[in-house]
């Protein structure tokens, strides 16, 4: 295993050596700061602003330097967001 073996692991399959991320869906998108800023329609300062403030803002997962955030989970933001707005 080379240095990132805390996500992935080895396995052989038919006889061919693979790789799988353990705990990772591999269909679900991952969305850089720039992108999910956009996608809520803020700065980019403000979003690193609510990851400090905000305590139902999803946590990141850092990759090397860059911080990504699950697309299903800015969605669940968004959605707890509006249904308290709306009550």
């Amino acid at each position: 295993l080379n240095r990132s073996s805390d996500l992935t692991t080895n396995r052989i399959t038919n006889g061919r050596k693979g790789r799988f991320f353990i705990g990772v869906n591999m269909t679900e998108e991952l969305l850089r700061l720039k992108n999910t800023a956009r996608v809520l329609d803020i700065s980019r300062s403000t979003l690193l602003r609510r990851m400090k403030d905000d305590n139902d803002f999803p946590a990141p997962i850092k990759i090397g330097r860059f911080l990504y955030w699950k697309s299903t989970d800015i969605q669940r933001y968004i959605d707890c967001k509006q249904a308290k707005m709306a009550n």
